[in-house]
Order: C-alpha cells, then structure tokens, then sequence
C-alpha cells in the first residue's frame, strides 16, 4: 500500500511538472508572438515617420508654389473666362518655378520600398500613387525645362505645357495632402505643413 501511495504521489508529481513545463512552453511561444507583432507596428509607425518627413518636406515646396501662383498672372492676357492663375503657370518664372519642383525628393521611397509591404493596403496605394504621379510630374518639368528657352515666346506651347504640369502639380498636391492627414500623429507639430 505505501508502494502504491509513493507512486500515486511519483505521478501526480510528474503530471505537475510536464503541465508547468506546457503552460511555460505556451507563455514563452505568446511571448514571443506579442514581442513579434510590437517589433511589426514598431517598424510600420517608423516606415510612416519617414515618409511623412518626406512628403511633409516636398508639400511645404507645393505649398510655396501654390502660395506664389498669383505671381505672374496676368489676367488680361486670358483667353477664355475661366481662366485662373496656376502654380506652375509657365511665365517670367517658370525657370524658378520648375527648380522648386525638381527638388522634390523620393530618398525615403527609394530607400523603403522593398518594406512598404508592411503598411496597410490603402497606405500602399496612397504612396505608390503619390510617387508615381511624382515621377511624372518631375519628367514633364525636366523635359519642359529643356526646351523652355526656345519655346518662351511661343504662347500655345506654353499653355499647353502649363496644363499638362498643372495637372500633375493638382494630383501630386492634393495626394500629399491626404497622406500627411492620415499620417499627422507621425510628425513633430513644427514639421507639419498646414494645408
């Protein structure tokens, strides 16, 4: 009978010890999970911080542009009624105007591409646009650039050219906005542009 009440205890013992080694083994692997998915929303929230300085960098030079699209504008040499001063507006200084716009950067989407696949998908989109309309607003003012000074007094090239900038200015403006609304939480208050 002692033999019997030994080995009841031996047991009870042993089932103890592999349920604690079970529960520690599940606390460890939930651990482990919860430290993974901090690491994750840490590395997304530093992914949105960067963008969002770059993007805020490149809308404060939009905002320069459409702040100054008065500039320029002469109304009397309009054409049509609804015509309205452009931020791009192709005229005594385009040159300064197409500067500005070349200066916009990608740095950060260039570097954090290959990560972009950690954001969420409408995140990805907003970017993705963004830079995409980017590139071709940078290749519109690059080519109009180059063949300014010798289409400065041709009036029908300039306009034309002012339509095809300021739609790409329009799209890029308006998507850098809501990117940084969405992403405002993610810059300093003295970084962020006002809209």
């Amino acid at each position: 009978m002692r033999k019997f009440k030994n080995l009841n205890w031996t047991i009870i013992f042993m089932a103890i010890g592999i349920l604690v080694s079970l529960f520690l083994h599940y606390s460890s692997q939930k651990n482990e999970i919860n430290k993974e998915k901090i690491n994750i929303e840490n590395e997304r929230n530093n992914i949105r911080t960067m963008f969002a300085y770059e993007i805020s960098h490149n809308q404060s030079n939009l905002n320069f542009l459409d702040g100054t699209k008065k500039v320029g504008f002469n109304q009397e040499k309009c054409q049509t009624e609804n015509c309205v001063p452009s931020a791009v507006e192709l005229n005594a200084f385009a040159d300064i105007r197409l500067k500005v716009i070349n200066s916009l950067r990608d740095d950060v989407y260039t570097i954090y591409l290959p990560k972009i696949y950690l954001l969420e998908p409408k995140e990805v989109s907003l970017i993705m646009n963004y830079y995409y309309n980017q590139k071709n607003l940078l290749k519109n003012s690059r080519d109009i650039h180059l063949e300014l000074a010798k289409n400065r007094n041709n009036k029908k090239w300039l306009e034309e050219k002012t339509y095809v900038l300021n739609q790409n200015f329009e799209d890029e403006y308006s998507l850098g906005k809501e990117i940084l609304k969405m992403y405002q939480s993610h810059i300093p208050k003295e970084k962020l542009v006002a809209p």
